[in-house]
């Protein structure tokens, strides 16, 4: 079940519900509608989370909470409470810094840059039931502080690198890994498949679940970064 949570914001905290209303369907994605304001000739300003305005529009922010059911929104650098992507969402990390304490996957995550990289911070608990793909030819994802609970699937292409020495991955889903992935740290308790290619498992690795190698040319290092 996912709560939302209050967080300290100057505004009261909002609820924002991914509703695409503009041509650009992207997060601060403005356009217009009809004259609101005659006498100053003002169009009403709509934007892709449902809001109108005669003038200025709301956007989420800080400690507002974020829920995307459908179609595909990409990353921005900004700070919320937090983000719940139901079965028919998809949300993009494409190399900036989202802030956000909690974050409930039941539908698509994809990791999309790998320079810039993409960064998770904000104390972050993750909890992926759904999917987390790095889109090939591999994104990077370094995180701070964080948790992610994976009792889905991990598609691995990339990098899950941990910021600052704090953070954890536990799976009692499902990782594969192909191309030249690495993980920084891990509790695997569910299945860690390397179909091709090196996966590189460099600190802090616990293992008590199922670890294959599914071809001749999958190999797994551990306890060495990838040079």
């Amino acid at each position: 079940m996912f709560v939302f949570s209050a967080g300290a914001s100057l505004a009261p905290a909002d609820v924002f519900t991914w509703s695409p209303q503009c041509p650009s369907p992207t997060w601060f994605g403005v356009c217009e509608g009809e004259i609101c304001d005659v006498g100053n000739n003002t169009p009403l300003s709509l934007n892709n989370w449902g809001r109108s305005g005669c003038g200025d529009v709301a956007f989420p922010g800080v400690g507002d909470d974020v829920i995307i059911p459908t179609g595909t929104v990409d990353q921005v650098a900004t700070q919320i409470n937090s983000m719940l992507i139901e079965p028919a969402g998809t949300f993009r990390f494409v190399g900036e810094n989202l802030s956000c304490p909690t974050l409930t996957n039941n539908g698509r995550i994809e990791v999309a840059s790998v320079m810039p990289m993409s960064t998770l911070s904000g104390g972050a608990h993750v909890d992926n039931g759904g999917v987390i793909e790095f889109v090939p030819p591999g994104g990077s994802l370094k995180f701070f502080a964080a948790t992610i609970n994976n009792t889905g699937v991990i598609e691995l292409d990339g990098q899950l690198i941990d910021g600052n020495d704090s953070s954890d991955i536990f799976n009692s889903g499902t990782i594969r890994s192909q191309g030249i992935s690495e993980i920084d740290s891990l509790n695997n308790t569910g299945i860690l498949e390397v179909q091709s290619g090196r996966l590189s498992l460099r600190r802090r690795i616990e293992n008590a679940g199922q670890i294959i190698q599914s071809s001749t040319d999958a190999e797994i290092e551990f306890g060495t970064p990838i040079e």
